[in-house]
Formats: C-alpha cells, sequence, structure tokens
C-alpha cells in the first residue's frame, strides 16, 4: 500500500512557496488542478491577493510514495492518473503533483494552495486533512492486487 507522508514544515511566505514549486516541479512529469503547473506560483499568489489572504501558512505538501512493487507494476502513466484524482479530494483548492521518480521509492509529491480559490479561507490545519488521500492510496492498493498481474 501507498504510504501518505506530510511534510510539517510551515511554509510561512511567498519565498518558501515558490522554492517548494520549483523543487517539485523538476521532474517534468507535473499535473495541475485548477491551476497551469508552469505558472502554478504566480497563480497561486493571485488567488492569495485576489482575497487578501497572504499571511501565514502558504501550502499543504504531501507526498504518496509507492513500494518498489506497486512502482514495478504502475506505469508512470497510472501513478499522474492517481495523482489528478487524489487532485480531487481538495475542492476549491488549486494543486500541483508532480511525480518523482530519482529516489528507491517512486513517489507523488502534491502542493495544495492554503487559500481556497471559491470562499478565499484557509482549510488546513494538519494531518486529518489527509485521510482521505490515505483512504485513496488504500483503494489503489486493492485495485492492483485484483486487477495487475503478479509478476515471479
Amino acid at each position: 500500500m501507498p504510504d501518505v507522508i506530510l511534510i510539517r514544515n510551515q511554509y510561512p511566505d511567498a519565498a518558501a512557496l515558490h522554492r517548494v514549486l520549483n523543487y517539485v516541479c523538476r521532474s517534468g512529469m507535473i499535473g495541475g488542478y485548477a491551476v497551469d503547473p508552469v505558472y502554478a506560483f504566480r497563480e497561486f499568489m493571485l488567488v492569495k491577493s485576489a482575497y487578501q489572504n497572504i499571511d501565514g501558512r502558504q501550502l499543504l505538501h504531501f507526498i504518496v510514495s509507492f513500494s518498489t512493487t506497486v512502482a514495478y507494476r504502475l506505469s508512470a502513466d497510472d501513478m499522474l492518473a492517481l495523482g489528478y484524482d487524489i487532485c480531487h479530494l481538495f475542492p476549491g483548492h488549486q494543486v500541483v503533483y508532480a511525480l518523482h521518480m530519482d529516489s528507491a521509492h517512486c513517489h507523488l509529491h502534491f502542493v495544495v494552495n492554503s487559500v481556497s480559490f471559491e470562499d478565499g479561507k484557509k482549510h488546513f490545519s494538519g494531518f486529518h486533512d489527509l485521510f482521505p488521500v490515505r483512504d485513496s492510496a488504500r483503494t489503489l492498493s486493492a485495485f492492483e492486487r485484483a486487477h495487475l498481474p503478479v509478476f515471479p
């Protein structure tokens, strides 16, 4: 089953947002929900500015990490499709996601704008915000056991 890892950092300013987005998007295998990932920093800041909600936590950053067994059986496109599905768990928020394949375990990074584009409020407070993501990862695990071939 994929692991869901919350990156516990306050990300207090626009510079932190910019650094995280640059790091996450460096892989080139990127996607976005309600945002063009190429212009994510600018678009995140436009939403924050429109609602005059620029101070405080800038983003939610988490990772979905795949075991080598799961990564072996899923294509990069499958993992990116899962990333897009997970974005829908954050309605009203811009989300950038990217697949990194440069470590022992393939993993998806997610950067969620802390300010909703629907009402301008901040909605994230901690790990419990990721319970739906964990449940989606469990669904993936059940799906792969039922539908993907097992290799010796």
